[in-house]
Parts: C-alpha cells; sequence; structure tokens
C-alpha cells in the first residue's frame, strides 16, 4: 500500500518533470522563432553595385520606403511593358526636364525631343545638347508636326515587319514638353500624338511626356479610358505634395518632392537625379535620324514649308525622281563640298529641287549628293531604296572622309 511519503516523492517528480519540460519548451519556442525570422527573412548576398545605381535606399515615411531615384529608373526601363508611356506632371523648378533626362539616357534605343516652347537663352543646353524639335520661327507648329509624322510612319513600317516575321525593334522614346499647349493649338499634332500612345507600345516606340498642369483634361484624352491607363504617372513638386502630403517631410526644397504611382503612391529620392545624370552619356548620335533634319542644334530651326517633309523621306516604297519630295535640313550645305559632283557645281548656298539635283546622277553619285546636303543615313536609304547594309557603309565612308579632312 503506497505510503503519503511516497505520495509525496511521486508527485515532486512529476512537478520536476513539468519544470523541465517547460524549460526544455521554452528553449525548443526561441529556436523555432529564430528558424522562421530566418527562413522569412534570408540573408542575401548584396549585389555587385551596377554603373549609373546607388546604394538599396534606407530612408522612410514612416513605414513607407522612399525608393532610391537609380531603383526607380530601372523599374520604369527594365519592366518596360508595365510602363510604356510616362507622363511626369510637375510645377516649374520641380525637376521635370532633369528627370526625364536621366530615364531617357539609362534607357536602350533612340530618342526624338519635341519642344515648343522655343525657350530662348536654351538653345543647345536644355536637353544636354543633345538635338530637338521646336516651332517654326513664325510660331507654328509644322516642324513637330513633321516629327511625329515621321514617328508614325516608322511605327506603320515596324507593323509591317511584324506581318512578315517577328522582330524586335530598337526602342524608340519620345519626349514632347508641354504637350498640352500643343496639342490643343495644333489638332494635326493631337491626332499624331494620340496614335502613337494607342499602338506605338507593341513596335517599341514610348512617350515621355512632360505637363504642368496635373489634371487629366490637360493631356487631350478626355473620353480615352484606354490610353490614359497607358499612362504611368509621376507627379513632382507641388503636385506630388497634392496627392500624398506626407512627401513634404522629405525636405523644404520644392524639388525633393515626388510620387510614381506603383502600387498606389510611392515616394522616391529625387535629390540625386542631376548628380546621378551628369555621369550619365548624352552623344548626339542618341538621337533619331528619322528626325535629325528636322531638329535644333543651337540656333538653326526648321521653317514652316518643311513640315511634310520627313514622313515622306521615312516612306518605304521607292518613288521616281520626279515624285522624291525636296530636302529637310537644318543648315545651308557648304557650297565647297559639293564641288567635284556632276550637276551640283552650281548649286546655291539655298535648298536646291532634289529632282533636278539627283535626276541625272549615278546612284552612288546621289549619295554623296546627299551626304553633302547633311541628309540623315535613315532619310537616305528611304530616298533611294535599295540594299540598306551597302548604302549605310557608303555613308559612313564619305562621312568618315569629310571628318579627316
Amino acid at each position: 500500500m503506497t505510503t503519503h511519503t511516497e505520495i509525496a516523492s511521486l508527485w515532486s517528480r512529476v512537478q520536476l518533470g513539468y519544470q523541465q519540460f517547460d524549460a526544455w519548451r521554452e528553449r525548443a519556442g526561441e529556436a523555432s522563432a529564430r528558424y522562421f525570422r530566418l527562413d522569412e527573412e534570408p540573408a542575401q548576398p548584396q549585389p555587385r553595385q551596377r554603373r549609373h545605381e546607388e546604394p538599396a535606399p534606407v530612408r522612410t515615411l514612416g513605414t513607407v520606403t522612399v525608393l532610391g531615384i537609380s531603383k526607380l529608373v530601372k523599374e520604369l526601363n527594365t519592366n518596360i511593358d508595365d510602363h510604356p508611356h510616362l507622363v511626369l506632371f510637375g510645377n516649374s523648378g520641380s525637376g521635370k526636364t532633369t528627370l526625364a533626362q536621366l530615364i531617357a539616357g539609362l534607357r536602350t534605343g533612340r530618342l526624338v525631343i519635341l519642344d515648343p516652347k522655343r525657350p530662348k537663352g536654351w538653345e543647345g543646353a536644355k536637353w544636354g545638347g543633345l538635338p530637338y524639335v521646336t516651332r517654326a520661327t513664325d510660331g507654328s507648329y509644322g516642324p513637330l508636326v513633321a516629327a511625329l509624322k515621321a514617328v508614325v510612319a516608322e511605327m506603320d513600317r515596324r507593323y509591317a515587319v511584324m506581318e512578315r516575321a517577328s522582330t524586335p525593334f530598337e526602342q524608340l522614346s519620345v519626349i514632347f514638353d508641354e504637350a498640352r499647349n500643343a496639342i490643343t493649338e495644333c489638332p494635326e499634332l493631337a491626332d499624331l500624338y494620340k496614335k502613337v500612345i494607342s499602338i506605338g507600345r507593341e513596335v517599341g516606340v514610348r512617350l515621355i511626356i512632360l505637363s504642368t498642369n496635373d489634371r487629366v483634361k490637360s493631356l487631350g484624352l478626355d473620353g480615352e479610358g484606354d490610353m490614359r491607363d497607358s499612362l504611368r504617372r509621376i507627379h513632382l513638386g507641388k503636385f506630388a505634395r497634392d496627392v500624398y502630403p506626407e512627401v513634404a517631410r522629405l525636405g523644404k526644397e520644392n524639388h525633393l518632392h515626388a510620387v510614381v504611382e506603383l502600387e498606389g503612391w510611392t515616394p522616391f529620392d529625387n535629390s540625386k537625379t542631376l548628380e546621378l545624370l551628369q555621369r550619365v552619356s548624352l552623344p548626339a548620335s542618341k538621337a533619331w535620324d528619322g528626325v535629325r533634319a528636322n531638329c535644333q542644334t543651337g540656333t538653326a530651326v526648321v521653317e514652316d514649308e518643311d513640315e511634310d517633309l520627313l514622313a515622306g523621306l521615312l516612306t518605304q516604297t521607292s518613288m521616281a525622281a520626279t515624285e522624291r519630295p525636296k530636302m529637310a535640313v537644318h543648315t545651308a550645305p557648304d557650297q565647297t563640298s559639293l564641288r567635284g559632283i556632276p550637276g551640283l557645281d552650281a548649286v546655291s548656298a539655298g535648298m536646291p529641287n532634289l529632282s533636278a539635283i539627283l535626276g541625272g546622277l549615278s546612284r552612288d553619285e546621289r549619295i554623296q549628293a546627299l551626304v553633302a546636303l547633311g541628309v540623315s543615313a535613315n532619310a537616305i536609304v528611304a530616298t533611294l531604296g535599295g540594299d540598306r547594309n551597302t548604302v549605310l557603309a557608303r555613308v559612313r565612308e564619305l562621312r568618315g572622309s569629310e571628318d579627316a579632312r
């Protein structure tokens, strides 16, 4: 028969067992928690820092991480199908131009810049020295219409190629500064602009729109919900504070306030944009040859009568000499550079008639004439037709010999 003493001893051993079990369970729980924390947040090796990228951002607004500028640009340019077209809303001094240059500068492919404001004192400087298309001297939008016609013609050409074969295309980015007034005052420009937004993405043509008015109406897309949906919005300065007031905590300066439409409004660090841009190369060769003849570099401006030339020059079908349009260039040809080419010795400094010049020349002499007149390589190929590589090789050869002189 079990005595009280034995029962007490047994109970003591049971209590000791419980204590030991509780201690073991506590240690096991701590180990399990550590395991799950490691499983949820595995240690990642630091990736090798790429050129033009800063370390991962550490700034926060409450619980919201502020994106680093290079991380944002990488997202916009790498996952470009998710962000086919961009629209930058910002008041004066908010950094729209700088950010647009950085995005375009770090994007592969070629660039077209449309700047209808004709900025005095900014010639050759506003866009880092890149050529851009502006209004004619009389204030008309002819050169901008011609440039967008050239872009639309290139889109049509790419669609025709897609019907025959699946071919990746070089990215073509179009920066359109102050699009609001231009598309309001020029209906033809508005129609071309909408066509680029509507079907450009499938063939690698992307818009970067800059606007000082953050109303959707300012984009000229009333009743065009599908088009608006393809625009990724970025708000800078005052407009960033309007949609995301907490962004004001990033600093007092206007250019520091910036948000992007990524899963709601996400703030990003715009303070290093200019510094990063200074490390990015923006060579003149990045400008698309298709509109180079319609560009301003320095003080030369294409006049209004040239507005329909580029679309004709980019037509892929071969035209008879009498049907080809006259040439569009932004500087008067150097008369001395025309000597030695049959039929061109007597050309005046004004723009000659293309048919009269090319009519009696051989194919090689025509290439020499067009190079001497400053016509872009793509326009020469489109005008003369034939094997593209052969023509481009001859153009490079001629331009190389000119540089040597």
